[in-house]
């Protein structure tokens, strides 16, 4: 493992009672864009920085009840976390379970000053240590996303742990809803899930950005739809598809309420955000057009929190640019020929057309260009291991476009040919039927091995046995989550350093994540560190280190950079964490426990897992 000695100086000069921090730099906390400690002189106990604990919680969204007979404090986020603080008590009560505090609480002058980074993680938070390492950014951590179908349309909730912003917008070709939870870390179990109701196909989420921090959500659509979207303390709500929730739910969709739609020509750019980050809303029928409402309008009720999300307004779709001689796609059909599949489409005239493949999920579009397609659209049910459906549609008007979306379970080969005088495309589907070999992997790389056995903790615990642990529990966790992950050994043998950046190339490697047990001289250095070399590297470093860091509450070390052999010569994004202080007993005894192995892999195969969704949800 790298031997690195720190040397840290921490100067307190206590000129007055209440105690400074001299000439050094003062700490920051801040939640969202709000600088607390601006706000009001913070306390200092033993190095942990206190504040008032109103501010701390009004920050965060969160509710405060005093019981002045105890001297505590019930602190209540928005995700219903419940946080009781006791002066003078080193204990907190997180939802009934005892917690311990950095410091005691302290009464004075009828205020409670509290560990403020400690309750907004007790809370939920995500706290980021800048480079400076003395400022704290509280960032809420989105946990969850759940739907309901009612009427033509989908309800969605998106589940976040504090104050929440949101931008939203439509992309295209093909058509899906991008939305941008900024100042929020990702925290979803699962990077994708199918959802193949009201016309929405999947829904895939994960951390598109660090420093800022951004959370992306997207959702996959059959077709163009109309949406809306509004951010609550706590949540975000989104309806997609027809929606009528009726006056009083509409009425409580206060003025953070996004409306945009989707439009149906292919041509058209994506909605420009206005200032406020939302594209103009569509005009409202008037009664006795089509989709005006002739009753009392129907569907479903608010959820528990009573927020639902504004009634939508499908818009109508325009007439076809048809005329004598028009140009007709008259049939698409499937043929499921073994080994083979082929989709064939029948034009009346010679076609012109482009193909185009999308990943995640993974499609093929077939685009027919100036083709009429009087059926509007026809669903192919495949259900082959490979092609699930094959959906056509008159994608756009004016000009027109027939586009046939084969949705795919996996990338599959294809090939085209015209025949029939150029009146006939056959597209035929390489081996539809079963499971293609991937030829691509996250490279899990347990330091030191056989006889090199790295660090060696105070009771005699080696550095590779315990990296070999961990790594094989990352590796099962990937693949838990469909994830194909290669490791440069899978036993206590030697592999000499510089082959290992050559296995990762060998074996087809993505990222390199490279994992060991920190070490230093003296037993009291402590918590996590992750390093990287290549600027491609920096965000799959940040996401590695907030997730351990988070996982297992220990001292925050940072992320640094260095030319460490592993990460200067494997040409791909990689990181070397070092998990814990072997040589610091308590962190020694912590990595010996298997359940502490499988919680810190699970923290690193969450960050593979979001930095692998996210990079390719740069181009969604």
């Amino acid at each position: 493992m790298p031997v690195r000695l720190a040397a840290v100086v921490l100067v307190l000069l206590c000129a007055c009672p209440r105690p400074t921090w001299g000439q050094a730099a003062p700490p920051r906390l801040v939640v969202g864009d709000a600088d607390l400690t601006s706000r009001a002189s913070p306390e200092i106990q033993d190095d942990v920085l206190l504040l008032a604990v109103n501010l701390v919680a009004r920050a965060f969204g969160a509710a405060v009840a005093w019981d002045a007979a105890a001297h505590a404090a019930t602190v209540t986020g928005v995700s219903g976390t419940a946080v009781r603080l006791t002066a003078g008590l080193v204990r907190a009560q997180v939802d009934g379970a005892a917690r311990d505090l950095p410091a005691a609480p302290i009464l004075r002058d009828g205020i409670l000053w509290v560990p403020g980074v400690a309750l907004l993680r007790m809370l939920g938070a995500y706290v980021a240590v800048e480079d400076d390492g003395r400022t704290q950014h509280a960032l809420a951590q989105v946990t969850g996303v759940s739907w309901r179908a009612g009427g033509g349309g989908l309800a969605v909730r998106v589940m976040a742990t504090g104050p929440v912003q949101v931008d939203a917008r439509v992309l295209h070709q093909p058509e899906r809803v991008v939305l941008d939870v900024n100042g929020a870390v990702s925290r979803l179990a699962a990077p994708a899930q199918d959802i193949g109701v009201a016309g929405v196909a999947r829904v895939r989420g994960g951390q598109f950005h660090v420093r800022p921090y951004v959370t992306r959500i997207v959702f996959d659509l059959d077709h163009a739809a109309a949406f809306t979207v509004a951010a609550h303390p706590g949540a975000v709500v989104l309806a997609i598809g027809d929606l009528r929730p009726g006056p009083a739910a509409a009425a409580s969709a206060g003025p953070s309420t996004v409306t945009a739609v989707a439009p149906s020509t292919a041509s058209a750019p994506p909605a420009a955000p206005s200032a406020g980050g939302a594209a103009a809303p569509p005009a409202a029928p008037r009664t006795g057009e089509p989709g005006s409402p002739t009753g009392p309008p129907s569907g479903p009720s608010p959820d528990a929190s009573g927020m639902a999300p504004e009634p939508l307004a499908m818009p109508p779709l325009p007439d076809f640019d048809d005329h004598p001689g028009a140009f007709h796609v008259q049939a698409v059909t499937y043929d499921d020929q073994g080994r083979a599949g082929s989709i064939t489409i029948q034009a009346s005239q010679r076609l012109t057309y482009a193909l185009h493949q999308f990943v995640y999920p993974d499609r093929l579009a077939i685009d027919v260009s100036g083709g009429v397609y009087l059926a509007r659209r026809h669903d192919i049910e495949i259900g082959s291991e490979a092609v699930r459906n094959i959906v056509v549609s008159q994608f756009a008007l004016k000009p027109n476009l027939t586009r046939v979306l084969v949705h795919l379970h996996r990338k599959v080969p294809y090939a085209a040919a015209l025949t029939n005088g150029g009146r006939t495309l056959t597209v035929t589907l390489g081996n539809p039927g079963r499971r293609l070999a991937r030829g691509s992997a996250v490279i899990i790389d347990a330091g030191h091995g056989g006889a090199d056995g790295g660090a060696v903790g105070p009771s005699g615990l080696r550095e590779a046995d315990v990296t070999l642990a961990i790594a094989r529990f990352v590796r099962d966790a990937l693949a838990a989550q469909g994830i194909p992950a290669a490791m440069t050994r899978t036993d206590d043998t030697t592999v000499p350093l510089e082959e290992r950046p050559d296995l990762a190339q060998r074996d087809g490697g993505i990222l390199f994540v490279s994992i060991h047990a920190n070490a230093s001289r003296s037993i009291g250095p402590a918590g996590t560190e992750t390093y990287y070399e290549s600027p491609e590297s920096e965000a799959l470093a940040r996401i590695v280190q907030a997730e351990v860091v988070q996982a297992l509450g220990e001292p925050d070390r940072g992320v640094r950079t260095a030319d460490f052999y592993v990460l200067a010569n494997a040409p791909m994004p990689a990181v070397l964490v070092e998990t814990l202080f072997i040589t610091n007993p308590p962190e020694e005894a912590m990595l010996r426990d298997p359940a502490v192995q499988r919680r810190l892999a699970g923290a690193i195969a969450r960050a593979i897992a979001a930095f692998v969704q996210a990079s390719a949800g740069r181009a969604p």
